[in-house]
C-alpha cells in the first residue's frame, strides 16, 4: 500500500497473499542501525520467512506499529511510478542528510 500523503509504501502484515521484493544480504550492524534510525518511531523491524527461489529464509522488515496503521492507505504503491515519477522527491525528502554516518 501507499503511506498517506507520501511517495513510499508500507507493507501491512495483514497481506497474506505474499508480495514481491527485493532480499538484501550481508548487511553490517551498521547498515541495519541507519535503517532503524531511517525507519524512526513509527516503524517496528520484524522478522518474517520469505520464499526465494533457493527456498524459504529467514528476513527482517519494517511495518508500521499498530497505532500507526492507519496511514497505509487502500490505494497500492507501484513501483513503476515511483521510479519514475517519485523517487527524486523521496530521495530530496529523505536520503540528503538525514542519515547518521
Amino acid at each position: 500500500r501507499l503511506i498517506f500523503l507520501d511517495t513510499y509504501p508500507v507493507l501491512i502484515r495483514e497481506n497474506q497473499n505474499g508480495l514481491l521484493g527485493t532480499v538484501y544480504s550481508e548487511l553490517s550492524d551498521q547498515d541495519i542501525a541507519r535503517l532503524d534510525y531511517f525507519e524512526g518511531e513509527i516503524y517496528q523491524r520484524i522478522s518474517v520467512d520469505v520464499h526465494t527461489e533457493n527456498g524459504i529464509t529467514s528476513c527482517q522488515t519494517y511495518i508500521p506499529k499498530p497505532q500507526y496503521t492507519c496511514l497505509a492507505m487502500q490505494e497500492l504503491w507501484r513501483g513503476d511510478i515511483f521510479r519514475a515519477v517519485q523517487m527524486p522527491i523521496f530521495l530530496g525528502r529523505y536520503c540528503r542528510n538525514n542519515l547518521p554516518v
